[in-house]
């Protein structure tokens, strides 16, 4: 609440989960945060005003193929390493990094 008063937030407070299909995969860093999704998923709280930003990185062996977007709406392309999406008030998003093992 200071936060969004500081800020003039208006939007909802939403919990944003965060997984990814194989924890070996690779990283993804949510705004400026790297949560551990070893234990996956991950849950923050995010407000609805602006957009996050998130980035997919591979570990050696593995490619990042795209993302699995629920209850937002993407702003960039989901195949591209780094996405953008809008949270929307009164929802559960859900967001899912995608890597596949190289041959």
């Amino acid at each position: 609440p200071c936060l969004a008063a500081h800020f003039s937030l208006e939007g909802d407070l939403v919990p944003l989960t965060l997984s990814v299909n194989t924890s070996q995969g690779g990283i993804v860093t949510l705004n400026t945060l790297t949560p551990d999704l070893s234990d996956q998923p991950w849950t923050g709280s995010y407000y609805t005003d602006f957009p996050v930003t998130l980035t997919a990185s591979p570990y050696e062996g593995y490619t990042f193929t795209g993302w699995e977007v629920k209850n937002c709406e993407a702003l960039s392309d989901v195949s591209a390493p780094s996405l953008q999406v809008q949270l929307k008030d009164g929802t559960q998003p859900s967001i899912k990094a995608i890597f596949q093992e190289q041959p």
